[in-house]
């Protein structure tokens, strides 16, 4: 080639082959591959489907990981009055079914729960003032009361709250004992919900004249009475002296004195038969036994409250029944006691344990403690009312057979625990408030969260846009590739031969840095939280942030390519492609 080709070939004009566009996209379009667009929608965290109270728990932890501790308190105000209690006595469902648990294991949500209520101080915000002239009447102040009244005060409604005893609380204030929940943990909660317009009525034993007065002064009662009556086995001997009920051990200074110095049996596998047996412990027991007459596998108390109890030194003796309380010139000298097998499912689908035939023996001991369980009393004022199962009956929403009466709680057919009895209260009080206020009450399908237990009253007043919250994300649908490894970081908790001889609080708290670490380890599934990974991968730079927090990102439809790089990269599982 001579030079004169040369320089013809080095001014050649590519254009005269590849056409070069020298305008931006916005005026030269690139065209569609795909009808596919990324469709934005924040779903349900399989952790927050699980939780009974509704808990918005991805956005409580995205507060919690930034050091936002007064925002996350306020986002659990939101669905819950009882954060700081929960955060210490609930069983914690939310955690089985965390995401992160395939990986190192689940977030510490309870632990979560706990450094907010101690570390933030946001209070309680109003719904809607709808219900000002519309009073509501709460019987009982336990979980599923205070739950009802901070809801039905949010919503506007001027509520008389009326408890039997002087103090507020019901079983948490004295059916858990200190080392479980102090005191002053339960002060600040309740602190926060009577900072609301809610009038107490404590010392006020309700009977058939009260309810009727309370029902004509109020358009609506929420009866939440508990389950407080000692459920007796029926045995022979157990009226000698040494065999006490859990909770009146658990109340009374007398009956707990008598544990000091002697050998403590206690009956049942409850909560309350491990609380007995622990304060037993620590009124200076010379030993504590449970007997249950299942395996560990069907004991109801929470896994963690027994693995405590054993570490402090009580045994456990699983597939055991007493038969007989057995004593001396009236006072109580050893439980006569059974093996037992496990045979066929009964009607509630659990095991019937069946008595080993010849395995009857003895257990010496001076002091018997029957944790069995607690039924509802006999009251007159709610004998023409419908029952079920020893229980007062509800519909779903928590309607009792008797027009304008609600109720919640152990009084019926509920779960026993703190968070069961607060979502039952929850629950009632949006049931009431829309039976006043004439709503339509299937509206609030439209905010329950997955299958699970609960919903949220936030979104029934404040509706997110671009929601779907019957969605819970799981693992399949989180980008995990760049998702570093983050093990939990360790709760702290007292030494088991210390704890023993006190009545301090087992678990210690989470300081702040901790907290802020372990909450970081949250996947946040199903929540936006402004991460911009979408945006940033887009290859065609289609994607537009939102302005504000909450709005979606969206794809400009002119140029985006529906290749689906921003759905596959969404560590939330909150983008799809989608026709």
């Amino acid at each position: 080639m001579n030079s004169k080709d040369e320089a013809k070939l080095r001014c050649f004009d590519p254009e005269l082959i590849i056409p070069i566009s020298r305008q931006s996209t916005e005026d030269f379009k690139t065209g569609t591959w795909s009808k596919l667009r990324p469709v934005f929608f924040e779903k349900t965290s399989p952790c927050r489907a699980a939780c009974p109270i509704g808990n918005d728990i991805p956005r409580v932890l995205y507060r919690g990981s930034q050091g936002d501790f007064d925002g996350a308190l306020a986002v659990f105000l939101q669905e819950s009055p009882l954060p700081g209690v929960c955060g210490r006595v609930c069983y914690h469902p939310c955690q089985g079914p965390c995401n992160r648990v395939e990986l190192e294991g689940a977030v510490s949500i309870r632990a979560l729960e706990r450094a907010s209520a101690e570390l933030g101080s946001a209070k309680p915000t109003i719904l809607t003032d709808a219900g000002r002239e519309k009073p509501v009447a709460v019987v009982g102040s336990g979980p599923a009361g205070l739950a009802a009244a901070y809801h039905l005060a949010r919503m506007g409604h001027p509520v008389s709250l009326v408890e039997a005893s002087e103090r507020l609380g019901g079983l948490l204030t004295s059916g858990i004992p200190p080392f479980r929940l102090p005191t002053e943990v339960l002060k600040m909660d309740l602190d926060r919900i009577l900072s609301l317009p809610i009038q107490v009525r404590s010392n006020t034993t309700v009977d058939d004249r009260v309810l009727d007065r309370l029902a004509a002064d109020h358009q609506a009662v929420f009866l939440a009475a508990g389950a407080d009556s000692h459920q007796a086995l029926g045995l022979d001997g157990e009226a000698l002296d040494g065999v006490v009920p859990g909770l009146a051990f658990l109340r009374r200074a007398d009956l707990r004195a008598k544990a000091k110095g002697a050998v403590v049996v206690v009956i049942g596998g409850g909560n309350t038969a491990i609380d007995t047996a622990r304060t037993a412990l620590r009124q200076g027991a010379q030993g504590v036994t449970i007997i249950y007459r299942r395996s560990r596998a069907e004991m109801p108390a929470f896994a963690d409250e027994v693995a405590e109890a054993e570490e402090e030194g009580i045994n456990i003796r699983f597939l055991a029944s007493p038969i007989a309380f057995l004593g001396r010139d009236g006072q109580l000298a050893a439980v006569k006691q059974v093996a037992m097998q496990l045979g066929a499912p009964g009607p509630d689908g659990r095991l019937r344990p069946e008595p080993v035939a010849g395995s009857e023996t003895e257990l010496a001991c001076d002091l018997a403690i029957v944790g069995a369980g607690q039924t509802v009393e006999s009251v007159s004022m709610l004998k023409d009312m419908r029952w079920d199962g020893g229980r007062l009956w509800v519909d779903h929403s928590g309607r009792t057979s008797r027009a304008g009466l609600f109720a919640g709680g152990d009084l019926t057919p509920a779960r026993a625990s703190v968070v069961d009895a607060m979502a039952t209260g929850k629950r009632a009080a949006l049931s009431i408030h829309l039976a006043l206020t004439g709503s339509e009450e299937d509206a609030m399908l439209g905010v329950s969260l997955g299958e699970g237990p609960g919903f949220s009253i936030e979104a029934f007043f404040n509706p997110p846009p671009h929601w779907e919250p019957h969605h819970v994300v799981l693992m399949d649908e989180l980008d995990r590739i760049t998702s570093p490894e983050m093990p939990p970081v360790a709760l702290p908790h007292r030494d088991p031969a210390e704890r023993a001889g006190s009545f301090d609080e087992v678990s210690l708290p989470l300081n702040r840095d901790e907290a802020r670490k372990e909450a970081e380890r949250c996947f946040f599934c199903g929540s936006c939280v402004g991460c911009d990974r979408c945006y940033i991968f887009c290859p065609e730079g289609a994607l537009v942030r939102p302005k504000n927090e909450g709005d979606p990102y969206y794809a400009l439809n002119d140029y985006c390519k529906g290749c689906g790089t921003c759905a596959s990269v969404c560590m939330r599982g909150i983008l799809e492609n989608r026709e």
